[in-house]
């Protein structure tokens, strides 16, 4: 696998640890800790303009649907991101009162998510024409997220792509990038849209990711 600067598209299994770390960003704990690299985002664009991501509590046999958090506090459907923009955080009542505003019924954690592209996505065989050459990852083999300053990096398994199509598997491969970035260079969101816990995405295609070789 060649290194260099390219896009990369991630498989529907593993997109939801991206969105995982978003959420980790818009947290009340983090936002009132000051531990975010999205601090104080309510207002501001977090993510491409195409982007929506809905929370719903009430979700017919969602894995995380409920009425009420551990506080007895009822969540509600509504857009945390919405055209890109950061909505609202996810807040118990401890965080949200520090934060001066009301809790949001978050205090187990976010309830059903939802990521949504309004641009059209298309099966695994259309994001991988659209990645056309580049990086499919399949799996997260470790790294982590610093959430202060937004750096991801990874190692991952997957598939080198050319001219749109699977070439040959590749182990190894370190990718990294700048989450704050990341978020905005999401090119598309597949239509293979799977459910992984609370998160529910298709394939994410990021633009202009760094990649390190394999030997």
């Amino acid at each position: 696998m060649p290194g260099g600067t390219m896009p990369v598209l991630f498989d529907p299994r593993v997109a939801p640890a991206i969105v995982g770390d978003l959420v980790g960003a818009l947290s009340g704990g983090s936002q009132e800790r000051g531990t975010t690299f999205l601090r104080d985002a309510i207002g501001r664009a977090v993510a491409a303009d195409h982007l929506d991501l809905i929370e719903d509590p009430s979700e017919p046999y969602g894995m995380a649907s409920g009425g009420f958090d551990a506080e007895g506090v009822a969540g509600s459907r509504r857009p945390v991101v919405e055209g890109g923009v950061a909505t609202g955080y996810f807040l118990a009542t401890r965080s949200a009162r520090r934060l001066g505003m009301r809790s949001t019924g978050n205090a187990n954690g976010p309830w059903n998510l939802s990521l949504r592209s309004r641009l059209p996505g298309g099966d695994l065989d259309a994001m991988l024409a659209r990645l056309g050459d580049g990086l499919f990852v399949t799996h997260l083999l470790g790294g982590a997220t610093d959430p202060v300053t937004g750096n991801w990096t990874r190692a991952v398994a997957g598939f080198r792509v050319v001219g749109g199509r699977i070439d040959h598997p590749v182990i190894d491969v370190t990718v990294g990038g700048d989450l704050a970035r990341m978020l905005h260079a999401i090119v598309a969101v597949g239509d293979d849209v799977e459910r992984h816990g609370a998160i529910r995405s298709g394939s994410i295609l990021i633009d202009g990711m760094t990649v390190g070789g394999t030997a």
